[in-house]
């Protein structure tokens, strides 16, 4: 009787064990699938970002190399529509102009009349600049211009063939009204003179900026 109670504590105990042993085996088993089975998808779903993200690379470096041939292509056309402005007036002879009739109360039909092309011919649709910055600093200085030629042509006669000069009859009137009216103009043309320049050197100030020249 002992002998069979050993031999079925013996059979469970070895079925325990067995049991046991399977268990384990089998956790170890399921453990390393899912293990398996994570990693699978880990390295997929990190398949996918690096594609996407390569795709965003590529997109972006696309984007970046339209953007930057767009902006050459609107610099380079920005410098051109300066440059043709240039021609109808430098710098030098519009501020010389300027600060004749501002300051001396003359000018010289030539050198005028290369200012009054520059405001003329300035903001014709051709000589649109595309930059933004440009364009404002333009139409302010433009504004500026035509309020300035206006009151020239209101208040400049010729004295000459290719001079003339504000208020010329009044300029030495022994009259006090008419020497008031001179004064009064020639105040006005000097701070429509003034305003015009500094609207000018903003712009220029613009081109540097934008346009390195």
């Amino acid at each position: 009787m002992s002998d069979i109670i050993k031999i079925i504590f013996f059979s469970a105990g070895f079925s325990a064990v067995f049991s046991g042993a399977i268990i384990w085996l089998f956790k170890n088993w399921i453990s390393e699938r899912l293990k398996n089975s994570i990693a699978y998808e880990y390295a997929e779903k990190l398949k996918a970002v690096e594609h996407g993200y390569n795709q965003q690379l590529e997109k972006l470096r696309v984007q970046l190399q339209s953007e930057s041939f767009k902006a050459k292509e609107e610099m380079e056309h920005d410098r051109k529509i300066f440059e043709r402005l240039v021609s109808y007036c430098d710098e030098t002879t519009f501020r010389d102009a300027c600060v004749t009739i501002g300051d001396y109360q003359f000018y010289d039909y030539e050198n005028y009349k290369r200012a009054r092309d520059l405001e003329h011919y300035g903001v014709q649709d051709e000589n649109q600049f595309v930059n933004q910055a440009l364009r404002e600093a333009f139409q302010k200085f433009h504004k500026s211009l035509d309020k300035f030629t206006t009151i020239v042509a209101t208040n400049f006669f010729g004295t000459s063939e290719n001079r003339y000069m504000l208020y010329p009859e009044l300029r030495h009137s022994g009259e006090a009204d008419e020497r008031e009216r001179f004064e009064e103009a020639r105040i006005e043309t000097r701070d429509a003179s003034r305003e015009t320049l500094e609207a000018f050197s903003n712009f220029r100030q613009t081109v540097k900026q934008t346009l390195l020249v």
